[in-house]
């Protein structure tokens, strides 16, 4: 009897306590995590990137895209805190109440941007006339069905979900048939405490890899570098790329924490399960760990120096092992209205603390440069070199990939279109006829 009196009084002092209580939330001002103007442009990959300056940002809309910030070029749409693709605006609606007796909870008012992208590939390999899985499966191929929604509550919360309906799940390497499966893409929350301190919860990817942070739509090429993708599977001999996938995490974080207007300095700091994007737990007791800084010239471009080390557990009871990984990874990004040139250097060193086998060293890496041609609006060329060593305990399995391309942007329309050719080389003992081409069709919102 005396619990339930309680009970009655508790729920009475917090009936009285509501109104005011809801009165307080949903008055924040819309956050633009950077700090900064973002860009409205609908932009294809490589056209996006040739705009000469920054724009100023339309408030924030109805929900957002890939991973962004900007990155102070209004031309380059980065991943992570780079930029957003934008949509139509909207917001929600506070809780109603029964007319007559007050609202219990007030909903926070979100400002939301929605996002979204289809990218179709078509490729040809040539035929390898020894490897059966080269060259083989020439066709149509979906790069992203992409869908997603970012919020912002004022200037202190920013959260981001998205999916993509374009993961090619395969069985095994070189298996030359995959699935399509629609899967989780960016969920996390950005909790702004000042300009200097950030808190990132959720699933995202860490600062590490430039071709992981650049959105998919700003990327100058049809696909992501060498060695960040690996070798795709009917390309050649299949093998994974140094780049870092989205794991669930925190990160504490702060894109531009000193700025003098000409340079800003900002910082990442994150902590995760490290065990790849599809892992619904950790695969052992500890965690990944990556750092990162980010300087940003002017409103050109970028600079970033990352570390990362990640303890990973690898096959089945009662057999598995401990594998060690430690990874470096610079980059650079610098463009104008006339032309980019962006590239980057990853290394990594994997020890075996389980079997005692010697360590094992892989690197990779790519330059590229892209021009804005005068004949038609939108227009641009480019060429990229790339490498990839697997590893040092592989004999020649070293790639390198010469690409060049053309695409061309029309953002009244929300397409994209572009035409990427590639010369595969491959060491002494393992070369393969494997030239490609492939044709890009974008679609935005």
């Amino acid at each position: 009897m005396i619990s339930t009196r309680l009970g009655i009084a508790l729920l009475t002092s917090v009936l009285a306590a509501s109104p005011a209580l809801a009165n307080q939330e949903g008055e924040e001002e819309v956050f633009t995590p950077n700090d900064e103007a973002e860009k409205e442009d609908k932009k294809t990959d490589t056209g996006d990137a040739l705009r000469a300056a920054p724009k100023p940002a339309p408030p924030p809309a109805d929900d957002p895209a890939t991973t962004g910030d900007e990155v102070g070029t209004e031309n380059v749409k980065m991943a992570d805190e780079f930029s957003v693709e934008r949509g139509r605006r909207g917001s929600n609606d506070s809780a109603i109440a029964t007319p007559g007796q007050p609202a219990l909870v007030q909903r926070a008012k979100y400002d939301l941007d929605v996002f979204g992208y289809i990218r179709l590939v078509t490729t040809a390999v040539q035929n390898d006339s020894e490897v059966e899985f080269v060259g083989r499966n020439d066709g149509f191929r979906l790069q992203n069905a992409r869908i997603g929604v970012e919020g912002r509550l004022g200037e202190f919360v920013m959260l981001r979900l998205s999916a993509d309906g374009a993961n090619d799940r395969r069985q095994g390497p070189n298996d030359v048939e995959g699935e399509l499966q629609f899967g989780l893409a960016d969920a996390f929350a950005d909790i702004k405490n000042s300009k200097a301190l950030q808190l990132r919860i959720g699933r995202f990817p860490a600062i590490f890899d430039l071709e992981r942070f650049t959105s998919a739509v700003q990327r100058g090429f049809i696909s992501r570098s060498l060695e960040s993708r690996g070798v795709s599977p009917t390309e050649g001999f299949e093998s994974p790329g140094l780049g870092v996938r989205r794991s669930l995490g925190i990160a504490v974080r702060a894109p531009k924490a000193f700025d003098t207007g000409s340079f800003a300095l900002g910082y990442e700091v994150a902590a995760q399960n490290g065990n790849g994007d599809l892992a619904s737990t950790n695969d052992n007791d500890a965690l990944a760990y990556s750092a990162t800084v980010i300087g940003h010239i002017s409103d050109i471009g970028l600079v970033f120096l990352s570390g990362r080390y990640n303890e990973r557990t690898e096959g089945e009871l009662p057999f598995r092992r401990t594998e060690r990984d430690f990874g470096t990874a610079f980059g650079l990004w610098v463009e104008n209205q006339y032309l980019r040139v962006a590239g980057q250097l990853i290394f990594q060193r994997t020890t075996f603390k389980t079997t005692g086998e010697p360590e094992a060293n892989a690197w990779g890496g790519h330059a590229e440069f892209l021009a804005k041609l005068p004949f038609i609006d939108g227009l641009v060329a480019g060429y990229r070199f790339a490498l990839l060593d697997e590893s040092d305990r592989i004999p020649a399995n070293r790639v390198i990939e010469h690409t060049v391309g053309a695409g061309i942007d029309l953002p009244s329309y929300g397409l994209g279109l572009k035409l990427n050719l590639t010369l595969p080389i491959e060491e002494a003992g393992r070369e393969l006829d494997n030239v490609r081409t492939e044709a890009l069709v974008e679609v935005q919102l």
